[in-house]
């Protein structure tokens, strides 16, 4: 992951092309089923997917320095990170910095090479916010309505992140348990789950289930 800085007259189209540079360089993508993955790209937050580390790596740094000297970007080496996935190539000499890291945080979500702890810690991490709020929330006097708006507004938002951000299925129980106790006070509920859900015409509270795109998309 690279961390880097613009002139304030750079152009969107700078970096676009520098992209199309790095996936036409010489640089070996990672093969991900069938398809190659080289870059991911948003802002000035950059992810590298690179193969064959030690032919990949000096093309790159070539490229960005080459892109440097156009367009007034620079790139901070020293606050970018290399994760290795495996133990190969991991002695390899490059020209600058890089710190080597086991995980590392890109667009709010920390990244690992295990798929089960990227899984694990940032849906544990968001869940033990929540929860720490609805606790916090639990002492103010709020109606029913107030609490599923709060849901919607507060909760959702955060949780629809993760769903998207992360192609891993979220632990849906302990999210709908949570929710449902919050909109309820904790007391028993007196309206099913499926009735909340409803359409606001045919219902006077609207609840939006947490975890209902996750059905939608997968049809």
């Amino acid at each position: 992951t690279c961390a880097s800085s613009p002139v304030p007259h750079i152009k969107p189209s700078v970096t676009i092309t520098h992209s199309q540079a790095i996936r036409q360089s010489t640089a070996s993508p990672m093969e991900i089923g069938h398809h190659n993955h080289i870059i991911s790209l948003y802002a000035d937050d950059i992810i590298l997917f690179l193969d064959n580390f030690d032919t990949s790596i000096h093309p790159i740094i070539k490229g960005f320095d080459h892109f440097s000297s156009l367009s007034g970007y620079k790139i901070y080496w020293t606050k970018s990170a290399l994760m290795p996935l495996n133990n190969v190539h991991t002695d390899v000499p490059i020209p600058v910095y890089i710190q080597s890291k086991s995980s590392f945080t890109y667009l709010g979500i920390t990244i690992y090479k295990y798929i089960y702890k990227i899984n694990r810690d940032n849906f544990n991490t968001m869940l033990s916010k929540i929860k720490s709020d609805i606790h916090r929330w639990r002492n103010l006097k709020t109606s029913l309505q107030g609490r599923i708006n709060t849901v919607k507004m507060n909760i959702l938002p955060r949780l629809n992140f993760l769903f998207f951000m992360l192609p891993l299925c979220p632990p849906s129980n302990d999210i709908r348990s949570m929710i449902f106790s919050f909109i309820w006070d904790g007391r028993w509920p007196r309206v099913h789950l499926n009735t909340l859900a409803l359409k606001p015409a045919h219902q006077l509270f609207t609840y939006m289930e947490p975890t209902s795109h996750l059905i939608r998309d997968s049809r």
